[in-house]
């Protein structure tokens, strides 16, 4: 799958108005879409993210901060 598809999956997903979690089979993933996971998620500076129904405002800021630094990647990847 390519990169942007794999990147707008994944956003469909967090966006969906319903309580629990995703799994996805990493070992599946190719270098340059574990990549921009790495770059986009902070899980390179192993930041723990706030529970989000214990601080919604603070788990809205990061995946605001998160959602800004993939369409980013889109920007330039369409240069």
């Amino acid at each position: 799958m390519p990169t942007l598809g794999a990147v707008d999956q994944i956003q469909l997903v967090r966006d969906l108005p319903v309580n629990g979690y995703a799994l996805f089979p990493t070992e599946n993933l190719h270098g340059e879409l574990q990549q921009v996971i790495i770059s986009t998620q902070g899980i390179a500076n192993n930041k723990k993210e706030p529970i989000a129904y214990r601080q919604p405002f603070a788990t809205a800021s990061i995946r605001y901060a998160n959602f800004q630094k993939e369409w980013q990647l889109v920007e330039q990847k369409q240069k």
